[in-house]
């Protein structure tokens, strides 16, 4: 199968040269795990990532703008790995080209609106959307999720989650974790924070419901969710020098806290 990549950044590929990762660490360092698939294009419209990337695969096609890319290859898998408010038109140029499953970066989209566009889409073309969110298969995470499904901690009480910046650019990866682990949620109350949010790392928006012709900036805050099963998650999102992106789960029987953090 011929795969395409649009985006060559970190999550694309970079981040397979950084020592201190566990492997593999990026789109390109997956996809060389799967058997039958061949890198056939790919795409940035940096001229300097693209010409590094095929400097180090050369037999790979490159192209500066996605819709050259999706024009001239036949692409069975695609990986969109590129900023956030150009996601949404790269998914619905692919789904019309025959792509038959699209891996794209979190979070599918900017607004509402272009989410649902996006899964209309491929419902109407049969194509098969992952999003990128590995914190799921990471195996502690794994370990605790199955750990209070079997009652081996006891009764899920509360999950608290602390990180960085904005509630979608880094909380997106909260908010499939809770979800992972406490299950659906039935109840939200948030407050948004504006000294919070970092515009210029972020690309996502959101609608108000006073407002929804004015797109807000993604923000940082604080916010509770109950889940159906009686526990309850608070998450605190704000602006830091530093990675942080901890879980405390408390049970009736145990407590304990996964963390990741950089400098």
């Amino acid at each position: 199968m011929n795969l395409g990549i649009i985006g060559l950044g970190r999550v694309a590929w970079l981040l397979e040269q950084d020592p201190l990762r566990g492997k593999p660490a990026t789109h390109w360092g997956a996809w060389q795990q799967v058997k039958g698939v061949q890198l056939t294009a790919v795409c940035d419209n940096d001229p300097q990532r693209l010409k590094s990337f095929q400097k180090a695969f050369p037999k790979v096609k490159g192209y500066l703008l996605h819709e050259d890319m999706l024009d001239h290859e036949r692409l069975d898998l695609l990986s969109i790995a590129a900023y956030a408010d150009t996601r949404c038109e790269m998914v619905l140029a692919a789904c019309k080209t025959g792509v038959r499953g699209i891996w794209c970066e979190k979070a599918m989209a900017t607004t509402l609106q272009e989410a649902q566009r996006i899964e209309r889409a491929v419902k109407r073309h049969g194509v098969h959307l992952a999003m990128s969110y590995p914190r799921r298969w990471s195996s502690a995470f794994q370990w605790v999720a199955q750990a209070l499904k079997s009652g081996e901690l006891g009764k899920l009480e509360s999950i608290n989650v602390q990180f960085p910046s904005n509630f979608i650019h880094t909380g997106t990866h909260a908010f499939d974790v809770l979800r992972m682990l406490g299950g659906e949620v039935q109840h939200v109350q948030g407050w948004l924070e504006a000294g919070s949010q970092r515009i210029k790392d972020s690309g996502y928006q959101f609608e108000t419901k006073f407002d929804e012709a004015k797109p807000q900036n993604d923000l940082g805050g604080f916010g509770v969710l109950w889940f159906k099963n009686g526990a309850r998650a608070t998450l605190q999102a704000s602006r830091k020098n530093y990675f942080r992106f901890e879980f405390e789960v408390l049970t009736d029987r145990a407590h304990g806290s996964y963390r990741q953090h950089a400098a």
